[in-house]
């Protein structure tokens, strides 16, 4: 049931056109509602990006480490199949691997045991950052 405002509003034309003015409200947004969602939005994809970042960086850095601990695996294995026992001093050189010159050191070192030897081996790349190294033991008796 209608109540007599109604009535009027309805002869008079007001509720047609109240209901227009609410219809156009209701559809759309406004300048600063759209703003702060892209506000919002910039700063979500500006974290995404970073963290993004972030991780093909520590991918990078960890494809180096790996590569470099193969190529002081390679150095280790030299070492070893060499037909003298390693003197107690530093050498150096170079390699390549994965299209990369890679630079290594082998530290070889007394231990308590006379018949043992220890190399550290050092592995650089070509920034010359040291990015891995591994340490083995030799024995003389081989």
């Amino acid at each position: 049931m209608m109540n007599p405002r109604s009535c009027n509003r309805l002869r008079s034309g007001s509720l047609h056109r109240s209901n227009i003015s609410d219809r156009r409200r209701s559809h759309g947004f406004t300048l600063i509602e759209i703003l702060v969602a892209l506000a919002v939005a910039g700063i979500a994809l500006t974290a995404i990006l970073k963290a993004v970042d972030a991780q093909l960086v520590s991918a990078q850095i960890m494809e180096e480490k790996t590569v470099a601990h193969w190529v002081a695996q390679n150095v280790a294995t030299e070492i070893r199949l060499l037909p003298q026992w390693p003197s107690i001093g530093s050498k150096q050189g170079e390699t390549e691997m994965l299209q990369q010159q890679w630079s290594w050191q082998a530290l070889t070192s007394g231990t308590p045991d006379p018949n043992l030897r220890r190399v550290d081996i050092k592995i650089l790349n070509p920034s010359e950052t040291q990015r891995g190294g591994i340490t083995i033991f030799l024995g003389k008796n081989r």
